[in-house]
């Protein structure tokens, strides 16, 4: 991170500080909003189904059947749900003053780039919707002198139309797109990306992450600030995510209901880029000509002193943990 080229993803635990909802929550109020105008059931195909059955449905089945039950009146919630807010969010600060090069997030409301804005001059950012800006931006992407972007990968509020919810907006964002697959497999190979309140259960945007670690064995490339409940295992989930997708997961304590200690642990990054205890990930221009390979990609080994760094960070997040569990503070 010291190098200032990673990149962050930041998904709706991020936003939630905000007063912005999560997934599930915005399952919730489509349904309140549906039953509002239809009743308690919703005739798809030639069903009648009850909308707490519809709820329960995977998310992306759930939002296609509330949306076409809402009608136009679907665009009109998303707009009103991720409309900006004014609120000045102490998590969010400390997480937009870490050296990142660009913020990536699959939310759709206009945070980050509030966070990142200074007075007299706004944060650009785009959405991978439009093709010839995200294309360009993929262009510049080696360019040092880039101005920090924020990339909503699925869409933004004030163009709800274009917003990825439903399993048929899913289908054609990873299946159709050439600009979508172009950039993914692009930040999964040659960038190094650490996520931010992100769930791990969109399995279609993991899916560049698989197919990486499954053709180039790519192995602390990539990281995820998580959570770690208590009595969770640990080397359980640092499993799951590292073989099956090359994620190296950084755990905290939630401490409360709040995830108090999310906020700590982003202090402790904070404090620690002045210590050599970071990562140091290969920067995006460091690409070797030679075709087929890893580091053809962008993809570099960890020296010895680099996995000592990785080693360093993942002894300080057991630290962290430790530390909460017996009521001690960073």
């Amino acid at each position: 991170m010291r190098t200032g080229q990673t990149l962050a993803f930041t998904g709706a635990g991020v936003s939630v500080a905000a007063g912005y909802p999560t997934w599930a929550q915005l399952i919730e109020k489509l349904a309140q909003k549906t039953r509002e105008r239809v009743g308690d059931k919703i005739r798809y195909g030639e069903d009648d189904i009850p909308i707490e059955v519809v709820a329960g449905l995977k998310f992306l089945v759930a939002a296609e059947i509330f949306a076409e039950a809402l009608g136009e009146h679907y665009h009109a919630i998303l707009r009103h749900e991720f409309a900006p807010k004014n609120d000045f969010i102490p998590d969010i600060q400390t997480l937009v003053g870490l050296p990142f090069r660009h913020f990536l997030t699959s939310n759709y409301d206009p945070t980050l780039e509030s966070a990142l804005s200074q007075p007299g001059q706004s944060c650009p950012y785009l959405c991978l919707h439009d093709d010839k800006v995200a294309a360009q931006f993929l262009c510049d992407l080696t360019d040092r002198q880039q101005p920090r972007h924020v990339v909503h990968v699925h869409g933004r509020y004030d163009v709800p139309e274009r917003i990825v919810l439903t399993e048929t907006q899913y289908g054609s964002q990873y299946t159709n797109s050439a600009v979508v697959k172009g950039f993914w497999t692009i930040v999964t190979i040659r960038e190094s990306c650490v996520f931010f309140g992100f769930s791990f259960s969109d399995l279609d945007l993991l899916s560049g992450f698989r197919t990486a670690k499954r053709e180039f064995n790519l192995q602390s490339r990539h990281f995820g600030v998580l959570p770690l409940a208590e009595g969770a295992s640990e080397m359980a989930q640092r499993a799951q995510l590292g073989v099956t997708y090359g994620i190296q997961p950084v755990f905290f304590s939630p401490v409360d209901e709040k995830y108090s200690g999310y906020g700590q642990l982003l202090q402790m990054i904070k404090d620690q880029m002045q210590t050599s205890l970071t990562p140091r990930l290969a920067p995006p221009d460091s690409v070797a000509p030679e075709p087929q390979t890893a580091r053809s990609l962008g993809v570099e080994a960890l020296s010895s002193g680099e996995s000592s760094d990785v080693n360093s960070l993942l002894k300080l997040t057991k630290n962290n943990l430790r530390k909460h569990r017996t009521g001690g503070l960073l």
